[in-house]
């Protein structure tokens, strides 16, 4: 694909006409997180994602000189608003301490994320058991802020600050985006409050949290 990419006419194919690719950019040299970008320059965390697929943390590396795309016309604006953030500002990460027979999954439902995405988020703990007492990074960056914000509210002051949940126990034929639709909330949505992954299979008698 490389070889015919480079010479394309001699395998008798015409290349098609490509825009080109713009956007500006600002330099950063603290951890930051997209979704701080994203504010700054008034667009959504999935165009700040688009434009920087590499930080698959959805943050920069830390104590390193990182380059963040931000759209077109917009790289003054964000490097001059980013330059006031307190470096405090510029990232958010919450904390969780493992409980006794916790597993990723239900930590990651907790936080309305996916296992993955808590497992990327602390590459230091690689034992799919996890041990009691475990300190794991939340990345809040990829969470709803309301949804992060009630899970670790109730993870400071126990399981009565934690909003009610409806519950769901699939019928034989339903269908995910069937679910969806009939609480009128997204399939992404409901895949992430019950960390399914997108290859999931539903059966018949499982129960699902429906997000409010």
């Amino acid at each position: 694909a490389a070889v015919i990419a480079k010479q394309p006419e001699r395998y008798g194919i015409t290349a098609p006409a490509v825009a080109p690719f713009s956007y500006d950019s600002i330099i950063v040299t603290t951890t930051t997180g997209l979704e701080v970008v994203a504010q700054l320059a008034g667009v959504s965390l999935a165009e700040i994602r688009e434009l920087n697929p590499q930080y698959l943390r959805l943050a920069t590396p830390p104590r390193a000189r990182s380059v963040i795309r931000v759209p077109a016309g917009s790289g003054d604006r964000v490097a001059a608003a980013y330059a006031e953030l307190p470096r405090a500002a510029r990232v958010r990460f919450m904390s969780h301490r493992v409980k006794p027979r916790e597993r990723w999954a239900t930590i990651a439902a907790r936080y309305h994320l996916t296992a993955q995405e808590i497992r990327s988020a602390n590459p230091g703990v690689r034992s799919t058991k996890l041990r009691a007492g475990t300190r794991l990074v939340i990345p809040a960056v990829a969470a709803p802020s309301a949804l992060a914000v009630r899970a670790a509210t109730g993870a400071a002051f126990g399981r009565r600050s934690q909003p009610r949940l409806a519950t769901h126990r699939v019928r034989y034929g339903e269908t995910l985006i069937g679910i969806a639709r009939r609480y009128r909330v997204s399939l992404r949505a409901l895949r992430r409050i019950n960390a399914l992954p997108v290859e999931y299979t539903l059966r018949a008698g499982k129960r699902l949290r429906i997000p409010s």
